[in-house]
Formats: structure tokens, sequence, C-alpha cells
């Protein structure tokens, strides 16, 4: 029986420190363009796997449980390069 080769998430962005603002704005905007098209297959493979694989309460608490952990461990520094990201989302947003 062949195996399917295993999803591994989407392709990771690579940002350097020297990327100006704007061309950081646009290698998002084209990293967003290009998972656009496959997203309409992703969210359906999600569903076939949630199908075969529910998660129970218990283990959707321990995932909660991570990501509040992961959240109150942010530092200044994290929230302003969120902000900045959101920003430049919304300026790319609004001129589109």
């Amino acid at each position: 029986m062949e195996q399917t080769p295993r999803y591994s998430g989407p392709k990771r962005l690579k940002i350097s420190d020297s990327s100006s603002g704007l061309n950081l704005a646009a290698r998002i905007v084209d990293f967003i363009k290009k998972s656009e098209r496959r997203h309409p297959g992703l969210v359906n493979a999600r569903r076939a796997m949630k199908s075969i694989n529910p998660i129970n309460l218990s283990d959707l608490k321990r995932i909660v449980d991570l990501w509040a952990d992961a959240a109150l461990q942010l530092t200044d520094s994290d929230l302003k390069v969120m902000n900045r990201l959101t920003r430049a989302q919304e300026r790319i947003g609004h001129a589109a």
C-alpha cells in the first residue's frame, strides 16, 4: 500500500532583519497570494483530518492552556513587531 505524503504545513516566510518595511510588506502580500491558491484544498484536507481524528475536550483544553501560556510570555518587543505587521497589513488592505 502506497503511503500518501503528510502535509507539513505552509512554507515558512523567511524575513531577514535587513528587509525594509516596504520590501517586507511586498513579500508578505506575495506569500498570502501564493497561499490563497491552496486555501480551499487545505481547508478541506483539515476537515477530512478532523473527521477521522476528532479532538476531545481535554486535548482542546491543553492546547488552549499552551496558547494562553505563550500569549502571557510575549514581550513588549514581540507586541511591537505584531503591531507593526498589523499596521502594514491594514495599509495594504486599504490600498487594494
